[in-house]
């Protein structure tokens, strides 16, 4: 029986990046994440604007609303592969996960397309049609265009996608390109690609030729309805922005397909640098160019911070605060022992700067703990930086200080910070469960668990952190508070903020609960499994030294039952408060904040041999370069034994 051909679809491919430009990667990267940065700021400035200022509800906010998520979509799909590439050199990449990034750029390019398209449709019928303006474009029909653009985009690149996942690949996995173009993963297949090639150029040319037709035809339109007329420098001037962003999104990209299908001159870098630029400039500039040139966008944000006076008068019987300040309490009925009670949170917070700072200062200095588990432990650390930092500063202020006030917004941007950390903990500490697994109970730890696999985890603890706590502060955000000012806590802490509203804060109340048991409940489950493995794997080691050996690698169990038990406990005592004191409940609160950030480098530097010959060979390099200079006029064999004498004290300690 003849062997199949071989795919990739199970396989992997590798990377480039830029070819013949490898040794500027570092400055690319910086380039394109920079790029990433102001794409996901700006996008994200124009949906929040859009989503809460209720005044920008036009049809034609509603398709700026769905660029800013192509956008993100689009630029997401290759960036963060990309930045691993040329930062990492982590090349490697699962073919599914190659064509399913060739499956989303294409798509979402034909669905910006398709908005952009819809745009024009919107200004042609708000120019030359404004007193149907509202009945064409109600919003039924937007919904109905948005959900168009989006099938059209699937039903044109599934084919694509099929066509070239189903060539076998016998010839060099070796993209060169930085992300899964087309063409260059089509020239690696043993079987002829023009059927795909012909198909992309078909579809390519179809979709860019119909929708610039009608987008001629709708600004042709506009130009013909609105010459000669007093209006015609507005209805230009509010069109101008959007031609604008066509003409950037479809010459480079037309340029780009042609470079990438026919071949031409331009050198191989060039074509990859400016398919790049074409997935990446745009998603940048969109958002700026709309708060430049929009005036409802550029100045919403402004008057999302402001109330005006007649609506606060209006809303008497539902006030806000949020042009007025909190005031921290501190720890109830203990206030005269503030000074005292400061010095214990003083100590945490200096010690968990320090041991979290030399944490990541080994990890990163030291080559050979370049590892996934280590990884981890600097995300660790980094989480363990930013809770305490949120907290600790202004409860010392409160403390020390009596500066009490604090901000509207601060109050709760506080309150995010810890609860999505919080969550951010809990799933690194998952991962940090099940990369011990992998380590002792999988020998081919390294090929499951790489470097860009280990960051993608990280990010995606973030992204459902942040996803999960987002809700939580816009039905916070949106409670009346009429009552006291006063927070009988040392920090914003959720349940004391809520007591405060003159509304019913029942949703809040159930939605925090049940998000915090399901996370801590379903991480938790998925820790106990991988433990329970673990455990019975090393009962089957036949050495009593492997296994005692593979036990200790465990040493984060006890962080690990730190976080959840001191969590729930503090959690349930703030929600149920079970007849306790409230100065017991703010106490136990604000030493779970920070205890476990103090503690965590203790664990990993006496448990963890690695971490802790890698913090002994930093500070062997500080004393290093800490000698007088009048050692270094000694001769070698003298500054060797005068060397010694000084790191031995450290080596026996240890």
């Amino acid at each position: 029986m003849a062997p199949d051909p071989p795919n990739s679809s199970s396989s992997s491919f590798i990377l480039v990046g830029v070819p013949h430009l490898e040794a500027f990667s570092a400055c690319l990267g910086t380039l394109f994440c920079s790029a990433y940065i102001i794409a996901l700021l700006g996008n994200g400035v124009v949906l929040l604007v859009i989503g809460l200022d209720k005044s920008l509800r036009e049809p034609i906010h509603c398709f700026l609303a769905m660029l800013a998520v192509v956008d993100v979509v689009m630029v997401t799909s290759i960036v963060p592969k990309m930045l691993s590439v040329l930062w990492l050199s982590s090349t490697e990449i699962g073919g599914t996960a190659c064509f399913v990034q060739m499956f989303l750029v294409h798509s979402t390019t034909s669905e910006e397309s398709g908005v952009l398209l819809a745009m024009a449709v919107d200004r042609y019928v708000a120019i030359c049609h404004p007193l149907r303006y509202r009945a064409i474009l109600s919003h039924q029909t937007i919904a109905r265009i948005g959900l168009a653009i989006v099938l059209r985009g699937f039903l044109v690149i599934i084919p694509l996608t099929w066509m070239v996942t189903s060539l076998p690949y016998c010839h060099s996995h070796v993209i060169p390109h930085s992300y899964c173009e087309h063409m260059a993963v089509a020239k690696l297949a043993c079987a002829d690609p023009r059927p795909s090639g012909l198909y992309s150029v078909a579809g390519s040319f179809l979709i860019v030729g119909m929708d610039v037709a009608f987008i001629a035809a709708s600004y042709g339109m506009i130009l013909n309805t609105v010459l000669g007329k007093r209006s015609c420098w507005k209805a230009l001037s509010t069109c101008g922005c959007h031609i604008c962003v066509m003409l950037l999104y479809y010459i480079p990209g037309i340029v780009s397909v042609c470079a990438q299908q026919f071949g031409s001159t331009m050198s191989v870098p060039a074509q990859v640098l400016l398919a790049d630029l074409y997935l990446t400039l745009p998603t940048v500039l969109n958002p700026i160019i709309y708060s430049m040139r929009t005036k409802q966008i550029r100045n919403a944000s402004e008057e999302q911070r402001r109330i005006s006076p007649t609506r606060a008068m209006s809303s008497t019987n539902q006030p806000n605060t949020n042009h007025l300040h909190f005031l921290l309490m501190g720890i109830p009925d203990l206030e005269a022992l503030h000074m005292w009670i400061s010095i214990p949170f003083c100590f945490t917070y200096i010690m968990s700067l320090l041991g979290n700072g030399m944490v990541l200062l080994t990890v990163v200095l030291d080559k050979t703990l370049h590892e996934p588990m280590y990884y981890f432990i600097s995300m660790l650390a980094v989480i363990d930086l930013i809770f305490s930092t949120a907290v600790v500063p202004k409860m010392l202020a409160v403390f020390w200080l009596d500066s009490r006030e604090i901000g509207f917004e601060a109050c709760f941007i506080q309150m995010f910070f810890i609860h999505t950390f919080t969550a951010v903990e809990s799933g690194v500490l998952l991962a940090m469960s099940f990369d011990r697994y992998i380590a002792i109970c999988n020998l081919r730890s390294n090929t499951i668990l790489t470097t860009s696999r280990t960051i993608q985890t990280g990010l995606l603890s973030l992204a459902r952190a942040a996803g999960v706590m987002t809700p939580l502060m816009c039905l916070l955000t949106s409670l009346p508070y009429c009552r006291t000012r006063v927070i009988p806590h040392s920090y914003c802490e959720h349940m004391a903020m809520v007591a405060l509203a003159c509304a019913d804060p029942a949703v809040s109340r159930l939605y925090s609960i049940i998000v915090a048991t399901l996370l801590v409940g379903t991480d938790s489950v998925f820790i106990a499994f991988s433990y329970a493995m673990i455990l019975r794997s090393v009962v089957r080691l036949p050495a009593q030294e492997a296994r005692l050996k593979a036990l200790r690698t465990g040493s984060h169990v006890s962080i690990v039952l730190l976080f959840y038990i001191g969590g729930l406990l503090s959690m349930y005592l703030q929600m149920l408060s079970f007849g306790s004191a409230p100065h017991v409940q703010v106490l136990v609160a604000d030493f779970y904040l920070t205890v476990p950030p103090m503690l965590n480098p203790l664990i990993y530097g006496l448990k963890m041999k690695q971490i802790q010959e890698g913090m002994l060979k930093l500070l062997g390099q500080l004393v290093q370069f800490s000698v007088p200079q009048a050692d270094k006029d000694r001769s070698d064999p003298e500054r060797r034994r005068h060397h010694q004498k000084r790191i031995d004290p450290i080596m026996e300690q240890v």
